[in-house]
């Protein structure tokens, strides 16, 4: 039987210990709650959820407690104070995060795409939106509008008084870099030399140039660079891992440096209406702030990050658009471009 693990760590920890297994506790274990069950009985899905959320409430139980009595009232240095637990944000993936807050989990055209904020799909695809997370009161009014199944959360009284759960749970890279924008990038450069299998002959000078820059790069000696995948080509992202999407768009990038990749991809550029110039920037620039977001920075440069994650988003729209001039439907990618807006919050 399949059990999900809940675990914790302090946030006094510094970074490098958080890191670390060793500082990490097991706070309670969720079971295989589809175990036994009929695949002919029908549930409603807020009811499956429900049952998610009362054996978090058991593994919760004694930080709820505490802190619904005021805490653990001690001495320190002569004077009494009163320690009150809480959670300052939650980790996981976009699916286990989307069963925390109740949110459906979705991927079409909806009311709230996202689970943070009540931005419409169609808001989505602006990159001058500004989202406002949604409050506690907004959630108990309008549960619908908002794209919730209204359980019973037991994460209400460890959390935010104003906005609940919103703003705790930060994006995590490997879904919104990884597997989300560095595939967009991927798939667009795919569809702009040839919708599914035209244009091969192109496609395979792509490829070749690749495995040469493959090659030139195992010849250098930064030790952080991973390996680029060679086994099924650049071209082809069905069979690739979220990690090596990210090394295959640094690849990628190298390969548009060349005198070979600038001629033909600036050729089939042209024909679509698009500047490689454009393009190839606005990849270096993700490429960058993935780096950014995963690296330790001042407090005060990431408040002022927030128009420059717009721009951000703005050119990654405009010039890896989503359908407007390949085939190859991205409306999925919508939940990824709105979460680098969370970035600078989180």
């Amino acid at each position: 039987m399949a059990t999900a693990l809940d675990m914790f760590t302090i946030g006094i920890f510094n970074q490098h210990c958080r890191y670390l297994t060793e500082f990490w506790r097991c706070l309670g274990f969720v079971p295989n709650l589809n175990y036994y069950k009929c695949k002919f009985r029908k549930r409603l899905a807020r009811d499956k959820l429900q049952d998610l959320h009362k054996c978090l409430k058991v593994i919760l139980k004694g930080i709820t407690e505490v802190h619904r009595m005021g805490g653990i009232h001690t001495n320190i240095l002569g004077r009494e104070d009163a320690m009150k637990p809480w959670i300052h944000f939650v980790i996981g993936d976009a699916s286990g995060i989307n069963e925390v807050f109740g949110h459906f989990n979705h991927h079409g055209k909806c009311l709230c795409l996202y689970r943070d904020c009540r931005c419409s799909f169609d808001e989505m695809g602006d990159a001058g939106a500004y989202c406002e997370y949604i409050t506690l009161e907004e959630l108990k009014s309008a549960l619908e509008t908002a794209d919730k199944h209204g359980v019973d959360n037991d994460f209400v009284p460890l959390s935010d008084n104003v906005y609940d759960i919103h703003g705790m749970v930060p994006p995590e890279g490997l879904h919104t870099f990884g597997s989300g924008n560095y595939g967009t990038l991927l798939d667009t450069m795919h569809d702009v030399v040839g919708i599914e299998h035209k244009n091969t002959t192109d496609k395979e000078t792509v490829n070749d140039l690749h495995l040469l820059i493959v090659e030139a790069t195992k010849r250098q000696s930064e030790l952080d660079m991973p390996q680029p995948m060679v086994r099924n080509g650049i071209m082809d992202g069905t069979q690739m891992e979220a990690t090596e999407k990210c090394v295959n768009v640094l690849a990628l990038v190298l390969v548009l440096k060349t005198k070979a990749g600038q001629l033909l991809f600036k050729r089939h550029c042209e024909r679509n209406s698009l500047r490689l110039s454009k393009m190839l920037k606005t990849a270096i620039l993700i490429l960058s702030c993935e780096k950014w977001c995963h690296s330790n920075v001042h407090l005060g440069d990431v408040d002022r990050s927030g128009p420059a994650i717009r721009e951000l988003k703005h050119q990654l729209l405009k010039h890896f658009p989503c359908g407007k001039y390949v085939r190859r439907s991205m409306v999925g990618k919508y939940q990824n471009f709105m979460q680098y807006l969370s970035f600078p919050s989180t």
